[in-house]
């Protein structure tokens, strides 16, 4: 499985529908990690540009990509997300690139 970290920004109707329904954020969680694809490891409220960072787990880039039409789909966030490598398997691939050249 890959790690992926999720930024999100509530839109103005996100933002309306978060004070009014807060759960709603937990409710987009387990609609998510019904599907089987994903499963979210950590979620943090976010003070600054983006409200949300989700870090996830899903076999490919083709699951983050509907995972993350899903989301926005929704009308009330909008994601950008990235490719999150374990800093032990970023280590591993240098220390291997080191023993190669």
């Amino acid at each position: 499985m890959r790690h992926y970290a999720i930024l999100s920004k509530l839109t103005q109707e996100g933002r309306k529908t978060v004070k009014d329904l807060p759960e709603t954020i937990e409710q987009i969680d387990k609609a998510l990690e019904a599907s089987g694809e994903v499963k979210i490891l950590m979620q943090f409220a976010l003070l600054g540009p983006y409200d949300f960072l989700t870090i996830i787990q899903a076999e490919d880039n083709k699951v983050i990509l509907r995972t993350a039409m899903e989301i926005e789909s929704g009308g009330i966030m909008d994601t950008m997300t990235v490719p999150a490598i374990p800093v032990e398997d970023y280590v591993a691939e240098f220390k291997k690139q080191s023993k190669n050249d």
